[in-house]
């Protein structure tokens, strides 16, 4: 089983968040998480209760991509 397939560890907990607070992490609205996550740019997983999670490798990613994307934008 691949790191991608095997389900989270405890200590990956440490680098999950929940899409509330990857919205705020971004500056975007909750409704704009579950938009990436329809189109596939973010992808959760789900801890056994069903409820899902980001790791925070996947919204710095985001992140990232966003700022390169932000026309006008200037670099301080």
């Amino acid at each position: 089983m691949s790191r991608a397939e095997r389900p989270p560890r405890p200590e990956d907990l440490a680098y999950a968040v929940t899409l509330g607070e990857a919205a705020r992490l971004l500056g975007v609205s909750l409704r704009t998480i579950y938009r990436y996550v329809e189109a596939g740019a973010l992808r959760p997983f789900y801890l056994p209760s069903g409820r899902p999670r980001l790791t925070l490798d996947e919204v710095i990613r985001i992140r990232a991509t966003r700022r390169r994307q932000e026309p006008g934008r200037r670099e301080r």
